[in-house]
């Protein structure tokens, strides 16, 4: 995204050199800042002094694509500040991933990347009896009926009950033998 600071252009992307963090993860992105015509890496910082709010351009350099090493640096410490509007300022924070909404989306990525497998049960066992209910209202209760007349499905069905219950407090796996 390109985005107009003062008399530059700032550009935020993905992250290439970025091979040991996961995509979903944090501080992925890199900035390149227009400086005179040339597309500069760069660093930046964000000041907040009450009303005013600047944006600071740091460490400009150029990057071989290839190899990955710099080949000129045009300024070393902050090159330029420049003071933005309360909205640029958000965003680009945000790009950055520097923002506080940024750590509260991480943290419920993780949670829900933790979780994936108990949503996924949550999601199949709620589809499953959406499914029931529906075959069974189109059907005229003929499930309920054979689950009422017969002693196995209802057998089956109380196993079950029981072993999630006992499950809740005494969790039990089957373990895999090692030989």
């Amino acid at each position: 995204m390109k985005i107009s600071v003062g008399k530059y252009r700032i550009r935020t992307k993905h992250n290439e050199n970025n091979k040991f963090w996961k995509d979903w993860g944090r501080y992925n992105n890199s900035s390149e800042t227009l400086i005179d015509g040339i597309w500069w890496k760069t660093s930046l910082d964000f000041r907040n002094t009450g009303r005013k709010k600047f944006i600071l351009i740091n460490w400009p350099m150029l990057v071989d694509k290839d190899t990955n090493t710099i080949t000129k640096f045009l300024h070393q410490g902050v090159y330029d500040e420049v003071q933005v509007n309360s909205f640029k300022f958000f965003v680009l924070r945000f790009l950055m991933n520097k923002h506080p909404i940024n750590d509260r989306l991480y943290k419920f990525k993780i949670a829900l990347f933790e979780r994936k497998y108990t949503i996924f049960v949550f999601a199949l066992a709620f589809f499953l009896s959406y499914l029931f209910y529906i075959f069974n209202i189109a059907k005229e209760n003929s499930l309920i009926n054979f689950i009422a007349n017969n002693i196995w499905a209802q057998t089956i069905i109380f196993f079950i009950t029981i072993s999630g219950f006992i499950n809740i407090f005494h969790p039990f796996t089957i373990k895999k033998g090692t030989e």
